[in-house]
């Protein structure tokens, strides 16, 4: 290790020790975790323990802590062995936070959840759910299990040896049992459909180079932020899987990353556009049969008071009593007003996703400013209801669903 790291490390552990001193143990700790990062010294270590398990540090003890390091270092460099390490380690209870190579603790049910993922094979038994339950509730057990595992063996939360690549082996279950078509493929074969590709020779999707990172990343907090409405609105136009979008997404904010400030607008666009979508909606696209706004309600009004339903998707709406002879039953003039209908409905309702998803991210960044684990649930467990609502109608209307959302395409 070089002087120029010891003595980079000595001012990191000084100010970290002076943020400590002003109540800031979160500013601490990072100072401490850098100075360690550069030179391991064993005082700065077992100061950084102390905070982070919140024992009652006081400056004294920090101050103490730094001038026994001074000390611990000039008896290594004569030669000696610092008698404060040797006794640590002899006295050191066995159910204590240890530490890795690289300074970073860990205690003994972190090791043992590392070692139980890397022995097991199966991705259910990983990630611990149950393979006979229905397709909806594997779905949520799945979400549920993999954050709660992710958290967990994080390489920043979880400092024992292979956590990293325990890691990435929930992320792999994960990325495997979360999209229906490999985990059908998956329990037919017993084999990752992703892996049995690689081996053949097959290229592979955009969400094949998706790292771990990459994921924990759009299942939580970091990507949510810069996605915004813009998955709601480009998964609900196209046919791509979830993580598949993700990556490509990732791939494109590296590459304007550099220019966001001054793009920001770029950030409203899917509202702006969704404007006008509305305002389109409003008028009929075949210009053949009519320049005039059909005539609906979703709502039953003084002037809407005749109910019907679209034959496609049943959609109820409110039409005025003179309406059949306008738009006889059966005719091409209703089918065409019952495709303006379902489009009006599938877009208002993509525009009510699009606040609910706003009003989620914007709790998600209020959690995780306040550093509050209990408000980040609430926040990515809060009812979407028009969300709800539209992945129904994918799922059970997917061609009539596809063809509104292209309409005005």
């Amino acid at each position: 290790m070089s002087i120029a790291n010891r003595d980079e490390a000595k001012r990191c552990r000084e100010k970290g020790v002076e943020a400590l001193r002003s109540g800031d143990r979160d500013k601490c700790v990072r100072f401490l975790e850098k100075s360690l990062r550069m030179y391991e010294d064993p005082d700065t270590q077992s100061l950084l323990q102390k905070v982070r398990e919140g024992k009652d540090t006081t400056t004294s003890d920090a101050e103490t802590s730094s001038k026994s390091s001074e000390a611990s270092k000039a008896t290594t460099a004569s030669g000696g062995t610092p008698d404060g390490l040797r006794h640590r380690k002899a006295d050191e209870p066995a159910g204590k936070a240890r530490t890795n190579k690289d300074g970073k603790s860990y205690t003994d049910e972190q090791n043992r959840l590392v070692q139980r993922v890397l022995r097991t094979e199966d991705y259910y038994q990983i990630l611990g759910v149950d393979r006979n339950g229905n397709s909806t509730d594997v779905d949520a057990t799945v979400k549920k299990a993999y954050r709660k595992l992710a958290l967990k063996l994080h390489p920043d939360k979880n400092g024992a040896p292979g956590a990293e690549e325990a890691f990435k082996k929930v992320s792999k279950a994960f990325q495997c049992l979360s999209d229906e078509a490999k985990r059908r493929s998956y329990d037919q074969t017993g084999r990752d459909p992703e892996q049995s590709a690689s081996a053949s020779g097959r290229a592979g999707r955009a969400d094949d180079f998706m790292t771990a990172q990459d994921i924990f990343d759009a299942f939580f907090w970091s990507t949510t932020t810069e996605l915004t409405c813009s998955v709601v609105l480009i998964m609900a136009y196209t046919s791509l899987p979830p993580l598949q979008f993700y990556a490509q997404h990732a791939q494109h904010q590296q590459q304007y990353r550099p220019q966001r400030a001054s793009f920001s607008f770029l950030q409203f666009l899917p509202l702006i556009m969704l404007l006008l979508v509305t305002l389109l909606a409003n008028f009929n696209a075949d210009n053949s049969y009519s320049h005039q706004r059909p005539k609906f309600s979703f709502n039953p009004t003084k002037s809407y008071t005749v109910q019907e339903s679209t034959n496609d998707m049943h959609i109820k709406y409110y039409v005025p009593p003179s309406h059949s002879a306008k738009y006889p039953a059966g005719s091409n003039e209703q089918q065409r007003f019952e495709t303006t209908v379902e489009t009006s409905y599938v877009n208002n309702l993509l525009a009510d996703c699009d606040f609910e998803e706003r009003t989620m991210v914007r709790n998600i960044q209020l959690a995780k400013r306040h550093r509050s684990v209990e408000q980040l649930e609430q926040a990515k467990n809060t009812p979407r209801p028009s969300c709800d609502k539209l992945n129904r109608l994918k799922e059970k209307y997917p061609r009539q669903y596809r063809r509104s959302v292209q309409y005005w395409y």
